[in-house]
């Protein structure tokens, strides 16, 4: 296990690594690297990490972000986008007063970031209620259609049997 001395405060690393995980506590925290909370509270007051272990837990493109506080936290996969000419100017603006808040350290950006975390989650699972709703729709359709077919199958079968 390597655990490393950093000139950037282990603190710092482990509050960047729950910020970009959505995390809110070491018990969190502790849970997602696999270690008891106890863990995450002895590197804290050691000012020592597993290095390794956060690395292992960290998607590539933020490691440099998470450990020297370096570089951008959040990645974009595209490089410069233009907005959409629809779009009011105070949204540009607060679009662009949110982008420097979260590459601030301030407490303000942890907020934030948690903030957007939450409502990303509550998107993903607002769209997952909509793709059920549609599959049991698509179920219930499916099934109206046998039940369409069986009564048609069942009169046919009467029919016969009645000499109809």
């Amino acid at each position: 296990m390597s655990r490393i001395k950093t000139h950037n405060n282990a603190n710092c690393i482990i509050e960047r690594f729950a910020r970009l995980n959505g995390l809110k506590n070491d018990a969190d925290i502790a849970k997602l690297l696999g270690v008891k909370p106890s863990t995450v509270s002895s590197w804290r007051v050691r000012d020592s990490v597993n290095y390794n272990l956060i690395i292992a837990h960290c998607k590539p493109e933020h490691q440099q972000y998470i450990l020297t506080g370096q570089g951008e936290p959040f990645v974009s996969s595209s490089t410069e986008t233009t907005p959409p000419k629809d779009v009011p100017q105070y949204i540009l603006d607060l679009l662009r007063k949110t982008e420097r808040i979260l590459k601030s350290e301030s407490m303000y950006c942890n907020l934030l970031a948690g903030a957007i975390m939450s409502y990303d989650k509550s998107l993903t699972d607002e769209e997952e209620k909509l793709a059920e709703k549609r599959r049991l729709n698509a179920l219930e359709s499916q099934f109206k259609e046998c039940v369409a077919q069986l009564n048609d199958l069942l009169e046919k079968e009467k029919s016969v049997d009645t000499g109809e």
